[in-house]
């Protein structure tokens, strides 16, 4: 199971940062609401190529129907609870990391040492 058509970041005012004083640079930045469409793709995709051999196609398109569309996308953007930052390659989306300001569920077993290293001093 593959996506195809990566969006693009020329619709980013940012864009030329990285690609035109130097082609190996990479853009790393907050997302904004506009970046959704993007980030839904890239989400999707890497959840695909990490378990898609590994589970039934339908779980995989519904999985990813569920926790990595546009509308989910734009809500964590705006979400205060959530930092997402993005890394853009030239015009591509490369890699984007999201942090959560929330305590961690209860099904997760944190210790004080790893729930130390989420604070901020």
């Amino acid at each position: 199971m593959t996506l195809h058509s990566t969006p693009s970041l020329s619709a980013t005012p940012q864009a030329s940062l990285a690609s035109d004083a130097n082609p190996s640079a990479v853009l790393v930045r907050r997302a904004e609401p506009n970046d959704a469409a993007a980030l839904a793709w890239l989400a999707q995709q890497t959840f695909i190529d990490t378990y898609g051999d590994l589970t039934d196609p339908e779980d995989v398109r519904l999985h990813c129907e569920k926790n990595f569309g546009i509308a989910q996308q734009s809500a964590e953007i705006n979400n205060p609870e959530y930092t997402v930052i993005l890394v853009w390659h030239q015009e591509e989306l490369i890699a984007f990391a999201q942090i959560v300001q929330r305590p961690p569920p209860d099904s997760l077993p944190i210790t004080p040492a790893a729930t130390k290293i989420g604070r901020a001093s």
